[in-house]
Parts: C-alpha cells; sequence; structure tokens
C-alpha cells in the first residue's frame, strides 16, 4: 500500500489545474508568515537524479548550493474575511529575497545542528 505524505498541499494554479507541493516550513519575517514549499514533481526528480549518481566525494557539497538546486515557492499566510488562513502570492521582489534568506539561514543552521 502506497503511504501518502501528510507534508503534501495541493493548490491550483492561475489555469486552474491542481499542483501538489510539499511543505517545507513556515517562515516568520517582519511580523509576517510565509510558507515555503517545493513542487512535488521537482522533488521526485531530483531523488531519481541522486539514485542515479555514484556516490563520491563530491557529495559532500554544501548546504547553500544544495538550496541553489531545489526550486521553491515562498506564499505569503494571510486571514480571510472568515478569519481562515489562506496563502497569497508576494509581488514584492525584495520582500520575497529578504524571506528566501532568512529560509536559507534556518535551512543551514538546522542541517548544522544536525551534524
Amino acid at each position: 500500500m502506497e503511504e501518502k505524505n501528510e507534508n503534501i498541499v495541493e493548490l491550483i494554479d492561475e489555469n486552474n489545474e491542481k499542483k501538489e507541493f510539499e511543505y517545507i516550513e513556515v517562515v516568520k519575517y517582519n511580523g509576517c508568515e510565509y510558507v515555503v514549499l517545493a513542487p512535488c514533481d521537482e522533488m521526485e526528480d531530483d531523488i531519481d537524479e541522486s539514485d542515479e549518481s555514484d556516490e563520491s566525494d563530491e557529495s559532500d557539497e554544501s548546504d547553500e548550493e544544495d538550496l541553489d538546486e531545489v526550486d521553491v515557492i515562498i506564499m505569503k499566510i494571510v486571514k480571510d474575511e472568515n478569519g481562515e488562513d489562506v496563502l497569497e502570492t508576494v509581488e514584492d521582489e525584495e520582500e520575497l529575497d529578504n524571506v528566501f534568506a532568512e529560509f536559507s539561514e534556518s535551512w543551514v543552521a538546522e542541517d548544522e545542528d544536525e551534524e
């Protein structure tokens, strides 16, 4: 039996098509919360590629390089008129860059704690 990942979020794109994303984490920045998601199809491609590659000293790349290889989607968590959490696209490039920088720092710090 196939196990369904509880960290999967399904969103509807501008073409009304359902897309699956894996929840990575929530980042707090400037008093707001943002969710970081990774497209499931790209995550599967990355896993397939890493399974096919030979293990070598080159596999010890830095976490920052690993972040460059995975596309993430960052969306702002806001309340709708009913007080429910909804995800909103971040249009401001500077805001997006700053949130990504916060995410990158927490991602690297989290990995260093595991070592």
